[in-house]
């Protein structure tokens, strides 16, 4: 390990270089306690933001209604899947985002690595990102301080890893983080194979067979509208 802090002028080469953080507790997650200066992962989130640049802590959230009326609404990022874990109705989610009063936005997640800095700026304008349990919610760290995720968990027994992966760290990087946990009558899984079919009746046996995934693809759920909208979006 190199102190570059400590390494004077020395100019090293390098075939090969892996730059990383360590003393981490989880895979998005850093323990302070074993970090270098006690740094943690809202020091890390700070980092991201100043690297790109983008505004500093404290600045306002909230940005200029654009859509009329002279106020300002908050504004809410829902991240789109191509293939799994992906949303069928994004049209009548976004309706429901507008009535809701957020002005609403979206972003697909592959599109979302071409260019990081234009994702950074995107993202920072936002109030709410909202996603489904993915490492798109990793984008969170350029929501500002105090901003909002929503994640929501497919059918599944999904809760533990959604709260290692997501909520943990976002909590860990003074952001709020809420969970939608999808029933199993809103998953395509159910259309697909019906009530008692095991991967609806009895999720847990494919973590007792020590396997994550099914042969009947039960990666492809369905999510909803926000909680008090009652009529699911399929995805």
């Amino acid at each position: 390990m190199v102190d570059l802090d400590a390494d004077g002028d020395v100019m090293r080469c390098y075939a090969h270089l892996v730059v990383g953080l360590r003393g981490h507790h989880r895979d998005f997650d850093i323990d302070p306690a074993r970090a270098p200066n006690g740094y943690d992962m809202l020091a890390f989130r700070e980092f991201v933001r100043a690297a790109y640049p983008l505004p500093a802590p404290g600045a306002s959230v909230a940005l200029p209604c654009k859509s009329g009326g002279g106020g300002t609404r908050p504004r809410l990022m829902l991240i789109l899947r191509g293939r799994t874990r992906r949303f069928f109705n994004v049209g009548a989610i976004m309706d429901a985002i507008e009535r809701a009063g957020f002005e609403a936005a979206c972003m697909d997640e592959a599109a979302s690595w071409a260019d990081v800095g234009a994702v950074a700026r995107e993202v920072d304008a936002c109030d709410v990102l909202v996603g489904a349990h993915d490492a798109g919610l990793t984008n969170m760290v350029f929501l500002r301080a105090g901003a909002v995720v929503v994640q929501v968990i497919p059918w599944g027994k999904m809760e533990p890893y959604g709260e290692g992966f997501v909520g943990a760290p976002a909590a860990h990087m003074g952001l709020r983080h809420f969970v939608y946990i999808i029933a199993a009558e809103e998953s395509t899984l159910y259309d697909r194979h019906g009530k008692d079919h095991p991967v609806i009746a009895d999720p847990d046996v494919f973590y007792r067979n020590d396997t994550t995934r099914s042969s009947t693809g039960g990666s492809r759920t369905s999510g909803s509208t926000p909680p008090g909208s009652r009529r699911r979006c399929r995805w």
